[in-house]
């Protein structure tokens, strides 16, 4: 199963579901289901917004894994997605493919970075006894360490779901523990860490264009929409 989820003018939201035997899908058709949105034909021909996301689930046994996970780049020219170990990084008109990784780690969250030149990428060694971030260059296919030397609370490390500012200056991440949430906000360094919310399961931050900072909670059986994340009041209810 194969699901795109797009946005287009004035914050409109929109999901196609596709659905296709995962192990079947190749590598390359993932950069036809990111340009086509699952349509017959190109996105603009189909009336579709723009494509910001694509995931797949891929049945293993009892278990579904998101694997594939993709990540268009911010300037729309770049599609990211996780292959179990690996990174790969095709333009979205097509081109040659660049394919990265330690091959010692499953890929658990991919986030572009403003220029669309970097991907940090929450890596899990196979034995399970870490979890890290790691920076990797699609152009030199260079890859390093994100924020090294930090030592600090929150710890970096254990942040999850980044997402960068559009200016490139804040970093949103979260923590977890025990049930509860805390958003926290970061320089682009890594420094000066401050709690932008906390709630109940609070996941994927998100920036408006205008630098607002959107995240999820999930109570009662219902996930909600938060914008800005700290009100009290979510802006929609699913």
């Amino acid at each position: 199963m194969t699901i795109a989820a797009t946005g287009g003018p004035g914050g409109r939201k929109g999901v196609a579901v596709c659905v296709h035997p995962a192990s079947r899908i190749p590598a390359a058709a993932l950069l036809v289901l990111a340009i086509s949105g699952c349509a017959e034909g190109p996105a603009a021909e189909a009336g579709l917004p723009p494509l910001q996301y694509v995931a797949s689930a891929e049945q293993v046994g009892p278990v579904a894994y998101r694997d594939p996970l993709g990540v268009v780049s911010p300037d729309g020219r770049w599609l990211a997605y996780s292959e179990r170990d690996r990174l790969h990084v095709v333009p979205v008109r097509g081109g040659a493919e660049r394919v990265m990784g330690s091959g010692g780690a499953s890929m658990r969250f991919l986030a572009w970075l403003p220029d669309s030149r970097h991907v940090a990428v929450r890596e899990r060694v196979f034995d399970r006894s870490r979890q890290e971030w790691w920076l990797y260059d699609r152009a030199d296919g260079g890859r390093e360490p994100l924020w090294p030397g930090r030592d600090q609370a929150p710890d970096l490390l254990a942040l999850d779901m980044l997402a960068w500012s559009p200016d490139g200056t804040t970093v949103a991440g979260v923590s977890s523990a025990g049930g509860e949430s805390t958003v926290w906000l970061l320089d682009a360094d890594g420094g000066s860490a401050r709690p932008a919310a906390t709630g109940t399961r609070l996941s994927f931050p998100a920036w408006s264009p205008d630098g607002r900072l959107a995240c999820l909670s999930f109570e009662d059986d219902h996930q909600r929409l938060h914008l800005p994340c700290d009100s009290p009041e979510p802006l929609f209810t699913d």
